[in-house]
């Protein structure tokens, strides 16, 4: 670009030095990599027309003509349709037109204007650098200003555009004749460019709300301007009607003064609560605020939402320059205050603005949060006690399932946090040399109470998924259709089908603790798998295939296959309920053909991978046959192998093969799910579950 000396013949990128240094020295400024320095992302497209209104502004209030009128004028490309007809997208725009009836571009306006971030409007917040922001987003920009000086009313216009931005020589001025002509500027924003031109299709009631947003306070004023948005086809007003009430209070933090507008607005663009955090009458930044519902206010037949509008020296002196974000240390202990302490400090003063408003919401929370507890997550009641502060939270129009949300993510937390503390506490007693009982008590109570409650939560969230289980299995005996169906169901309820599970792989979520507790520590289990497919066992030549085969640690036995021995081994074959179909084998003789089986297996004389084991003469069997007591089979069974009852017989009969090691029971698919309810009940009881 071209240099100029820092004076009257000065570039608009020169930078003033202090007199006394200057001596006459040329200073260089780089428009063109001042422009690119500047941050201003594609949402903020609008950021141009926003400072050339708050010029507008400043005009109007400098001179003598009362409020005053801005008028803003969109040119939109040619023959182009919206992108999405009915939206806020519109056809794209070529130009922008900003015209105010302000005091004009006087000589102390266009030697600001010519100098390199001028101070000219520190005092009303600017930063001297709003116009680059047009060159950032536009092309090309024209003004055209009429000003009174002695002489009369005078005419200016000049461009302003890169590579070279403005020079003195540059302004063009002559004589106004027109005796109707008054003061006024108007600024033509030529060409969008880049990533800009998307974001600027907007409809003319989009932009107007835009407007309106930003320039609330002024708009709030008695003596504001009249601000209107045209294109071809459409007007919009920019004003603040949509306001149905503001309430101002004033409030200090550390010795700094800031002042609250509480704003009920009708039917504002942006449908949420908002705050927004202000420097020099304009938004600066906005935020919604979460401690308040999506929806909007009801109050009588009107409809509404919140906005919170903060202005502060304190914020004029730190906006940055483009007034998109703040110069704020949140560092606590600070003698000023940080930014979190004072959206704290506005929470607290918005929740007492909406008491009214608030109290039936938090009311309705309070109910849908304890339906959610009692119906849905009743092993999270400790939450109350534990999480108080973080259950008000929790938004005030939250859904159940919101709710249910957020509940489980305390309970997480608090689980991540007890196991923090345990493991502290664990640390702490092993680096002590004795140990004082009174002192660990009243040390670590607290500490035990944070670590019990989310550990006793997920016992009794263990307890709710079995009593479901229980519940399934009651209707799966009641409810399905053949008795086949019942059969292969009540066999995938308590172990999936044609699976095998090892312990160290894998996991497979079974149910075999409906049948018998130990079953529930088996290292490994097969069901419906070939005999010569048991992982864990030698060579079994057989291609027979209990329900469920269980090896190893049986809760009952301490199976250990470096000694070389099978201690215990547990089968379990489902049998339909209803007549059993005539075969040449009944349940006994099937699973005594699979106990000599196993039992047959040999040693091999090659390298086998992983741990393998052979049942030998001292291995012992036991198996259930889950059945139903009354069909003819089973009876006959019963009667010819001599099966003892267990008591009265219908929980069962029993039967030991001596020659074998086998011991053999007859359970009803009944005294299963009785079974399972009784040992339950206890756990049931605490929790305040009872069967329907």
């Amino acid at each position: 670009m071209g240099k100029g000396v820092v004076g009257q013949d000065q570039n608009v990128g020169a930078c003033r030095l202090d007199p006394a240094s200057r001596k006459g020295k040329r200073v260089d400024y780089n428009l063109v990599g001042r422009v690119q320095r500047i941050v201003l992302p594609p949402s903020q497209a609008l950021y141009p027309i926003f400072e050339a209104v708050s010029n507008s502004i400043h005009a109007i209030r400098d001179g003598e003509a009362g409020p005053g009128r801005i008028t803003v004028r969109l040119r939109r490309k040619a023959g182009e349709a919206p992108l999405l007809p009915g939206s806020e997208s519109a056809a794209a725009i070529d130009e922008v037109t900003i015209s105010d009836d302000g005091v004009g571009f006087t000589d102390g306006h266009l030697g600001a204007f010519l100098e390199a971030d001028t101070l000219f409007k520190a005092a009303k917040g600017g930063k001297g650098i709003g116009r680059l922001t047009w060159l950032k987003v536009f092309t090309a920009v024209s003004i055209e200003s009429i000003y009174r000086a002695q002489d009369g009313l005078r005419r200016r216009t000049f461009d302003f555009e890169l590579p070279d931005g403005l020079k003195r020589e540059d302004v063009r001025e002559e004589p106004v004749r027109d005796l109707d002509a008054t003061s006024g500027t108007t600024i033509i924003l030529r060409e969008p460019s880049g990533d800009y031109r998307e974001p600027l299709r907007r409809t003319v009631s989009a932009i107007a709300s835009a407007l309106a947003r930003h320039f609330l306070p002024a708009l709030l004023s008695p003596t504001r301007p009249a601000i209107t948005v045209h294109d071809s086809e459409s007007t919009a007003t920019v004003d603040a009607v949509d306001v149905a009430q503001r309430t101002t209070e004033e409030f200090e933090i550390k010795g700094k003064r800031f002042t609250v507008h509480h704003l009920k607005i009708r039917s504002p663009n942006n449908r949420h609560h908002m705050a927004y955090y202000c420097a020099s009458e304009r938004q600066v930044t906005g935020e919604r605020l979460q401690q308040l519902p999506e929806a909007a206010f009801r109050q009588d037949s009107e409809v509404y939402y919140y906005h919170a509008y903060v202005f502060s020296p304190f914020l004029d002196v730190r906006a940055n320059e483009f007034r998109t974000a703040f110069h704020i240390d949140n560092t606590p202990g600070l003698d000023e205050p940080g930014f979190d302490e004072i959206r704290d400090l506005l929470r607290e003063k918005t929740s007492d603005f909406l008491k009214p408003e608030l109290a039936t919401l938090t009311d309705s929370r309070t109910t849908r949060i304890e339906r959610v507890l009692a119906e849905r997550l009743p092993d999270l009641e400790y939450l109350r006690d534990m999480n108080p502060d973080e259950l008000t939270h929790i938004p005030l129009d939250a859904t159940d399932a919101q709710v249910a949300d957020t509940l489980g993510a305390l309970h997480l937390k608090n689980q991540a946090t007890s196991r923090q503390i345990l493991n502290s506490m664990v640390s702490e007693l092993r680096d002590a040399t004795t140990l004082d009982l009174s002192s660990f008590e009243q040390h670590f109570e607290a500490k035990l109470r944070a670590i019990a409650a989310p550990s006793q939560a997920n016992l009794a969230g263990y307890v709710l998924y079995r009593k479901s289980i229980i519940d399934l299995y009651r209707e799966l005996l009641t409810k399905s259709g053949t008795s086949y169906e019942r059969e292969a169901a009540v066999h995938k309820l308590m172990f999936p089908m044609g699976k095998d599970f090892a312990s160290g792989g894998k996991p497979i979520d079974h149910n075999l603790w409906l049948l018998d507790e130990r079953l529930t520590y088996a290292n490994y289990i097969a069901s419906d798998k070939r005999l010569d497919q048991h992982r864990v066992l030698f060579e079994v030549p057989s291609a027979d295939e209990p329900d469920v085969a269980c090896y190893f640690n049986l809760g009952f036995s301490e199976d250990d296959p470096a000694l070389g021995d099978l201690r215990n081994v547990v089968l379990v074959e489902f049998k339909r309920p209803g007549p059993l179909p005539k075969k040449k084998e009944n349940p006994w003789q099937q699973v005594m053909r699979y106990i000599e089986q196993i039992r047959e297996g040999t040693f091999s004389d090659g390298t086998v991978s992983g741990t393998k084991i052979k049942a030998s003469g001292s291995t012992r069997f036991y198996s259930y046959i889950v059945c139903d007591l009354d069909n003819e089979t089973v009876k006959e069974m019963i009667n010819h192998f001599l099966f003892t009852p267990l008591f009265d017989g219908t929980d069962g009969y029993f039967l030991y093969n001596p020659a074998l090691r086998a011991y053999v029971e007859l359970v009803p698919f009944e005294k299963v799910l009785r079974d399972a309810e009784r040992k339950h009940r206890a756990f049931f009881e605490r929790l305040g579950l009872h069967r329907d």
